[in-house]
């Protein structure tokens, strides 16, 4: 069954943030719907809470949210963090956060997740990053689940004698004799 990305944005946009857990995905229940962040873009969906630390810091966890109808990519990941930087920039211009700590996750939705790319790269190394695809079915409705078995498919392995090996062979020896 196919649906419109913004099909999929007024789901989970309009859902409570409980409903959208029983269906597997996690993200804060205040929300903000296509924010224009000016030259960084518009948003999708930016979800936030507030919390108090043990200091009375005012933590702020905001996620960006990304949604796409196909496939999510290196692209994807890059515009979120795209908004993450506009939304920073936004907050310490307008508001003084001396008392805050802002803290910044980004989800991307998909029907699929590209698994051939720079995405599962981006994916191993952002401790920010969640991702998550997407399904619907008559009866079940919408479901989400969370991607995180990251690993390109059928990857090639280059022998190590004709990769980092002789790089690091070549670069001792260098050093010694230089």
């Amino acid at each position: 069954m196919n649906i419109l990305e913004k099909e999929i944005e007024d789901i989970v946009f309009n859902t409570a943030s409980d409903k959208l857990r029983a269906r597997g995905l996690f993200i804060p229940n205040l929300k903000i719907r296509q924010l224009n962040l000016g030259s960084y873009g518009i948003s999708d969906i930016i979800a936030y809470a507030f919390y108090r630390d043990e200091f009375n810091k005012v933590q702020i966890y905001i996620t960006v949210i990304e949604l796409k109808k196909d496939s999510v990519d290196a692209n994807t990941v890059m515009q979120a963090a795209r908004y993450c930087k506009g939304i920073d920039e936004l907050l310490h211009r307008e508001f003084n956060l001396d008392n805050h700590h802002l803290h910044f996750d980004i989800v991307v939705i998909g029907k699929t997740i590209q698994l051939n790319g720079d995405f599962v790269y981006m994916a191993e190394y952002l401790n920010n990053l969640r991702a998550y695809t997407y399904s619907i079915d008559l009866e079940k409705g919408i479901t989400f689940t969370r991607i995180s078995d990251y690993g390109i498919v059928n990857p090639t392995i280059v022998p190590l004698e004709k990769s980092i090996k002789g790089f690091v062979k070549k670069s001792i020896k260098n050093y010694y004799n230089g």
